[in-house]
């Protein structure tokens, strides 16, 4: 496999390789112990196709002897301070986790029955609704359950359940009224707002945990 380590912030690194090629080199430079490991998972956009290994340098392994492990959720979560800690070994799935599938297959059949809504068969509606579409695809995209253990993570995961939800039912409300009377650089205008909000929200997160990180708390 042809592999190449990235970053994960917080000091975590993993190892992204294509398949099929030859296996990862470790490398130790700028190991810490905030992720033993990462949990399987494809890649999206440039690496489709691709899967980041799971496997951190062994250097890096050794560093927490308590077996604990973190996939994605977890690892942002530590690094924000939501979650501490906890052993990943795999576990039949909690009813929980099956209650956040189900909720995500139905936000994808909803999202599927909107766009081929018959009230935007009009080129510039349906661009309007395509990138409406595609923005919440993608947060449904980062939404899955861990590929390793099968499980939702807690109340991180259902809080963005929630807010995926409510942005779901703000988008029908649209499609309701119609966009006979509102001009589509209106709604591009309102998702690029929506964007740069949840951006600014993203650097103010990770200012506080590298803060935090430094021990200088807040």
């Amino acid at each position: 496999m042809v592999c190449r380590q990235i970053d994960l912030g917080g000091g975590a690194s993993a190892i992204v390789c294509s398949r099929g090629q030859r296996a990862p080199q470790c490398s130790t430079k700028g190991c810490r112990n905030t992720a033993t490991r990462l949990c399987d998972f494809p890649l999206q956009g440039k690496r489709a196709g691709q899967t980041c290994s799971a496997q951190l340098c062994e250097s890096c392994a050794q560093v927490q002897a308590d077996g604990t492990d973190y996939c994605p959720a977890h690892a942002r979560g530590a690094r924000l301070g939501h979650v501490g800690p906890r052993s990943l070994a795999p576990e039949p799935a909690a009813p929980s986790s099956q209650a956040g599938q189900r909720r995500l297959e139905r936000l994808r059949e909803m999202l599927q029955h909107m766009a081929g809504h018959q009230g935007w068969q009009a080129k510039a509606r349906r661009s309007a609704l395509g990138w409406a579409v595609e923005l919440l695809t993608a947060k449904l995209d980062t939404s899955q359950p861990c590929f390793k253990c099968g499980r939702w993570h807690g109340d991180i995961e259902a809080q963005r359940l929630d807010e995926l939800e409510a942005e779901l039912e703000q988008l029908r409300a649209v499609i309701r009224e119609g966009l006979g009377h509102v001009a589509d650089e209106q709604l591009v205008a309102a998702l690029v707002a929506q964007a740069e909000a949840s951006r600014r929200i993203a650097e103010l997160e990770a200012k506080v945990a590298a803060q935090l990180e430094l021990g200088g708390g807040l």
